[in-house]
C-alpha cells in the first residue's frame, strides 16, 4: 500500500531530498535527482570519449559548486533503488517538476518510483531527460505511461541528434560543441535558457507538449 503525504513530511519520512531552489538556468524549478557518481551506467558511459557523458557537467558540478549537495544525491540514489512506500503530494502552486537534474535512472524500480510520484500529482507536469530508455521500455511493459510525464531522449553523442527510439519519447535533446558546428549541420540552437541566458522557466519548451517542439538543441556548457 502506498501512503500519500505532503512533500515536507515525505522528505522527513523517506530521507529523500527534493531540491526546491536551483541557481542558473534552473532557477525557479524544482527537482528530485540522484548522483551520476553512483550510477554504474553513467560511470561506464563517461569512459567513452565519443559520448557527451565524457564531458558530464553534473559530475563536475557535484565535485565543485554543488559538492555540499552530493551526499543528498547519493542518498537519493540508494533510496530510490527500492520501492517507495510513501509518495509525496506537492503543493498546489507547483506547476512543473524535473526528475534527474543531475543524474539518470539506473533501474526499473527507480523509474517506477518516478511514475508513482507523477500519478500522485496529476496537476503537475513532470519532465525527465534520459539516455537509459531501455529501462523505461521494460517498465512500460507492465504499467502505463503517466499522462503528465514528458520523456526527453538525450542524444548520446555530441553534434548528432538521434531519432526517437521508443514510442513513449516526447522530445529529443542534443548538445552541440559550438554555434559554428551547429550552423554547418543546419541546426538551430533553440534552447533559450542557454542561447539567450534565459531561465528554463522563461523558455519552458521541455516542460510543455503544446509548443510542438520535438528537437531541442543546446550549446555545450
Amino acid at each position: 500500500m502506498i501512503n500519500l503525504v505532503s512533500v515536507a513530511k515525505f522528505s522527513e519520512i523517506t530521507g529523500l531530498h527534493i531540491t526546491k531552489k536551483h541557481t542558473g538556468k534552473m532557477l525557479g524549478k524544482r527537482s528530485l535527482s540522484t548522483s551520476v557518481v553512483e550510477n554504474p551506467i553513467c560511470k561506464q558511459r563517461r569512459l567513452n570519449g565519443d559520448s557527451i557523458c565524457a564531458k558530464c557537467y553534473a559530475a563536475k558540478m557535484l565535485n565543485g559548486i554543488y559538492k555540499k549537495n552530493s551526499d543528498c544525491f547519493v542518498t537519493n540514489f540508494e533510496i530510490l533503488q527500492k520501492p517507495l512506500k510513501t509518495v509525496p503530494i506537492f503543493p498546489k502552486h507547483w506547476k512543473d517538476f524535473r526528475f534527474e537534474a543531475f543524474g539518470d535512472i539506473a533501474s526499473e524500480i527507480q523509474f517506477h518510483n518516478y511514475c508513482l510520484i507523477a500519478r500522485a500529482n496529476p496537476n503537475v507536469t513532470f519532465a525527465i531527460w534520459s539516455k537509459n530508455l531501455w529501462i523505461m521500455d521494460c517498465v512500460f511493459k507492465y504499467e502505463s505511461k503517466p499522462k503528465n510525464l514528458i520523456i526527453i531522449q538525450s542524444s548520446v553523442s555530441m553534434n548528432k541528434a538521434e531519432e526517437p527510439k521508443y514510442w513513449f519519447v516526447d522530445k529529443v535533446f542534443t548538445v552541440y560543441s559550438d554555434r559554428e558546428t551547429a550552423k554547418e549541420l543546419g541546426i538551430k540552437i533553440n534552447c533559450e535558457a542557454k542561447c539567450t541566458h534565459k531561465r528554463c522557466a522563461d523558455c519552458n519548451k521541455c516542460y510543455n507538449l503544446k509548443n510542438k517542439t520535438k528537437y531541442i538543441n543546446e550549446i555545450l556548457k
